[in-house]
């Protein structure tokens, strides 16, 4: 080729990029051993298979003149370029280094798809965020891969580079994830349980989702919101158990309460358990937060967690109880 003149290759969304031949590098495109290199067989290879649209990304410019001038030589119709903007941090300025992905890995994010699905990013989740980046359509467009189908078309992609916003991975994540049925999320969760080697009974994983539904972002938080269901035992911060304004004596005294009311009920359940519990409340003059603190951490091992009384059904009667018994214990040696 020519070191004189000029190569112009039209790119779908940048337009016509003039390249003076001079600047050009005198590309190796066949070996010694008469094997091509990798720019000859990548556009004879799609020149074979009939492709139409090569889409990439705009690291690809450099060499963008090389293959547009191998596909003329060999007098061959050009496939339509597209050279897609690359993402950039968060920041906006330049790609994620090695060291700025480590920091996002201890935050809870990745840019790899493996540490992804590993921090329970579904695969609904991050293709709605990263087909959103770079495509023209609204930000906040929550869309299934039926849809991101039907509504994709080349002349809606943009040139501008997109930064990474992980509070909008977040967003998308947790959306589809209440988009899930029960079923389906269900089949999900249960290899985060077992990862932390916990034994799911499905049918109460079936009646603790709608409990956690709302409140998971990634498929992992199951472990924050779900893990005491399926445990023997659980492990309250001692100070956890003690309720605002009042001592370990007092609190265990509510404790023992609670035990007293659990053991006249033939069963737990939403409707047996709260109004007594109510009940003991009113009477007693102590608040709903220092009684249903002081059973919530007892029965789950943690201040925060689904509906109390809801989770006690699932949790069961007997394992309420012995749970309550043990918070006592420790309670009476503070």
């Amino acid at each position: 080729m020519s070191h004189e003149g000029t190569t112009i290759a039209h790119d779908h969304l940048r337009g016509d990029i003039t390249t003076e031949n001079k600047q050009l590098n005198d590309y190796v495109l066949l070996k010694s051993d008469g094997l091509p290199t990798y720019h000859l067989a990548a556009i004879v290879d799609d020149h074979e298979m009939g492709i139409t649209h090569v889409l990439r990304g705009s690291e690809w410019l450099g060499t963008f003149p090389l293959h547009v001038n191998i596909v003329r030589a060999f007098g061959w119709e050009e496939p339509i370029w597209i050279h897609l903007s690359v993402f950039l941090k968060p920041s906006g300025k330049g790609k994620m280094s090695k060291r700025e992905s480590a920091q996002a890995m201890k935050d809870g994010y990745s840019i790899f798809i493996k540490d992804m699905q590993d921090l329970g990013f579904t695969p609904e989740g991050v293709l709605n965020w990263s087909a959103l980046m770079g495509w023209g359509v609204a930000e906040d467009d929550v869309l299934d891969m039926k849809q991101m189908i039907e509504r994709f078309s080349i002349d809606s992609l943009t040139a501008s580079p997109a930064a990474i916003n992980f509070q909008k991975l977040d967003h998308f994540n947790a959306t589809h994830i209440r988009l899930f049925s029960t079923a389906d999320l269900a089949g999900r969760l249960k290899p985060y349980f077992a990862r932390e080697g916990l034994n799911v009974n499905d049918d109460a994983l079936l009646k603790i989702i709608p409990l956690i539904r709302e409140r998971l972002v990634t498929l992992d938080d199951c472990i924050s919101f779900g893990a005491f269901f399926f445990k023997d035992q659980v492990s309250p911060n001692p100070e956890d158990l003690i309720a605002k304004g009042l001592d370990a004596k007092q609190s265990a005294e509510i404790a023992k309460k609670c035990l007293e009311i659990l053991s006249s009920i033939p069963s737990i359940n939403h409707a047996s358990t709260e109004s007594p519990m109510r009940t003991y409340v009113e009477e007693s003059g102590l608040s709903p937060n220092q009684v249903f603190g002081i059973l919530r951490v007892a029965v789950t091992g943690q201040k925060v967690s689904p509906p109390l009384f809801e989770s006690m059904e699932i949790i069961g009667r007997e394992t309420c109880m012995q749970r309550i018994k043990s918070a006592i214990e420790i309670l009476e040696k503070m």
